[in-house]
């Protein structure tokens, strides 16, 4: 019924249908070649990148773990700033990649090896190896300054994310502040003074406040109390003390007083009795200089201040303050010439306490408020109890307390020139008829 297909058609489907088939061979045979050409761009890249950042790594290895001896005296000499600059700047690209994939030991030896070294270099009196060389070179200025902002971005993080718990913890600690210290102080820039014009000073000067004031919302201070307090628990050995003890005190000589930070700074100088005793002698002789600037004399004198007291003292125990004001002036009479001027201050200090005492019992009588009965630690005597929101005494009677507790802290003789000025008589009379009748 239907007309059969000529041969012709047969012959010329047949055609057509191989055609397609051999231009999708070719397509695929064509996209194989090019999966294998962007395989092998891949993996050569790859190699190429991997064999680069091998032989990065290996130069930051071999540059700067050098720097992570525990003596000093054994670092490598110094190199040019300039050839250092570039190579600080790999390391910071280096360290924040390897950070994200694994934060090794062998990291955090690196990242100790490159403080050590620029810490080394900014302390050298000489332009040619100091790090802060490049910040007169135009070409490299901005970038010297934004490295500088993201190495203390990194150190900012450091100091946060690390728990002091082992003994490279710790000096990872110590040498992350040390940086944060060097290269926001003004005094570091020794080898730099002769060049530096009003404005740079200026600068530097703005600088340091600024980051201060960062270290201080990073309660980098808090972290280092908590490192003297483990060094002194696990008795480590005397470099990291003395580290620890250096930059406690130029942080303490550095830093400006605020309400907040007059607490932490307290808090701080309570465990330095103990502490001091462990260091080596610089650090005493550091510490002298903390002295020397008045720091001790500030810090009274703001307690001083009816005020500003008041306002600070609303949570801290009372034993707790009598020991902290104690320990301030205990460790200003290393310099024998500020006691007479911090007598006096003091004296105002003892009275503000008293009138503490004074409402703190007032106001706990009238709302029945139960005092609790704490514990406090005094790194001198160990622990001392005592009532957390007053004493049921008489104010004679805290006066006494509180001069016992200090003679037995401290030698006689200081202790009787600073109280020789108050009025015991007056002061017994009245608190013994005050006392009559509150009974």
């Amino acid at each position: 019924m239907f007309p059969k297909k000529s041969q012709t058609d047969i012959n010329k489907n047949d055609f057509l249908h191989n055609l397609d088939e051999a231009r999708e061979a070719r397509r695929r045979e064509k996209q194989v070649q090019q999966a294998a050409i962007i395989i092998q761009k891949t993996v050569r890249g790859y190699l190429v990148r991997k064999k680069y950042r091998d032989y990065r790594k290996n130069e930051l290895k071999q540059i700067f773990l050098g720097f992570t001896d525990p003596n000093p005296q054994k670092y490598p000499s110094l190199q040019l700033a300039s050839t250092m600059f570039p190579h600080l700047q790999h390391f910071l690209l280096y360290y924040n990649r390897m950070k994200i994939k694994d934060n090794s030991t062998d990291l955090q030896q690196l990242l100790l090896g490159v403080l050590n070294y620029i810490s080394t270099s900014l302390i050298v009196d000489d332009i040619k190896y100091s790090h802060l060389a490049a910040f007169f070179n135009k070409e490299v200025n901005a970038q010297w300054m934004k490295l500088n902002q993201d190495f203390m971005i990194v150190m900012l993080k450091v100091l946060e994310t690390t728990e002091p718990t082992t003994n490279d913890d710790i000096k990872l600690i110590i040498n992350s502040l040390n940086y944060l210290y060097l290269i926001t102080d003004c005094q570091s820039w020794k080898a730099l003074q002769k060049n530096m014009n009003e404005l740079l000073l200026k600068t530097m000067l703005a600088l340091n406040r600024s980051y201060l004031i960062h270290l201080g919302q990073h309660n980098l201070l808090k972290i280092l109390k908590t490192s003297m307090i483990r060094c002194m628990h696990r008795r480590l050995e005397s470099s990291v003390i003395h580290n620890i003890a250096t930059l406690a005190f130029k942080l303490l000589l550095n830093s400006d007083f605020n309400r907040t930070h007059l607490i932490l700074f307290s808090q701080t100088i309570l465990v330095i009795p103990t502490f001091i005793t462990m260091c080596h002698e610089s650090s005493h002789k550091l510490f002298q200089m903390v002295c020397q600037k008045d720091l001790f004399n500030h810090l009274i004198c703001m307690y001083s201040i009816k005020e500003s007291f008041a306002s600070l003292s609303e949570n801290i125990d009372i034993i707790e303050l009598c020991y902290m004001l104690g320990n301030i002036v205990a460790l200003a009479s290393i310099d024998l010439s500020q006691l007479e001027a911090m007598k006096q201050p003091f004296i105002h200090c003892l009275f503000n306490i008293l009138d503490v005492c004074r409402q703190r019992q007032t106001t706990d009588e009238q709302s029945g408020k139960q005092t609790k009965v704490t514990s406090v630690w005094h790194p001198i005597i160990g622990h001392v109890r005592g009532k957390t929101s007053g004493f049921t005494v008489s104010n004679q009677e805290i006066v006494q307390r509180v001069i016992i507790q200090y003679k037995f802290l401290w030698s006689k003789l200081f202790v009787n020139m600073l109280f020789e000025s108050i009025p015991t008589t007056s002061l017994g009379n009245q608190s013994s008829s005050t006392a009559k009748k509150e009974t």
